[in-house]
């Protein structure tokens, strides 16, 4: 009597197994609440916020792209001559 109780979905009320498995409902589609066990179960796919192997890069340098004023100057020539 050592066992583990069934868990159940609680949408298809299905087993829920372990590891997930993906159970369908009645009209045939996938259970929406087994699919996203599944999918919170699965490691990701690329490394980023929530991944064992993200390491975020904190010496960043930042250098101003341009001074004030400088961003939407245009030199277009001589300002007296008729266009």
């Amino acid at each position: 009597m050592n066992q583990k109780p069934l868990s159940l979905c609680i949408t298809c009320s299905h087993e829920v197994g372990d590891p997930p498995q993906l159970n369908r409902l009645p009209n045939g589609l996938p259970c929406p609440s087994c699919r996203d066990r599944i999918l919170a179960f699965l490691p990701a796919p690329l490394p980023g916020p929530g991944s064992a192997d993200f390491a975020p890069d904190l010496e960043l340098e930042h250098e101003p792209v341009a001074q004030a004023g400088q961003l939407y100057a245009v030199d277009f020539g001589d300002h007296d001559e008729p266009a």
